[in-house]
């Protein structure tokens, strides 16, 4: 919902950021034989996404 995104300015900008949504990442590697079942039992992590518009900086977060 909106209320929990974040007003971040670019450090190197002091623009708004828009935000672009969560993401999940696994951590360690990719099973090749599992393939997508494998993935069920590797560690993710979500993390918010932000970009400076002007010079595409990125930021993330830990996610709620």
């Amino acid at each position: 919902s909106d209320e929990n995104i974040r007003k971040i300015n670019c450090l190197r900008c002091d623009i708004l950021m828009e935000y672009r949504g969560i993401q999940k990442f696994h951590e360690g590697k990719r099973y090749g034989v599992l393939g997508d079942i494998g993935e069920w039992f590797v560690n993710k992590t979500a993390l918010e996404i932000y970009v400076c518009p002007n010079c595409l900086k990125v930021e993330f977060f830990m996610s709620e």
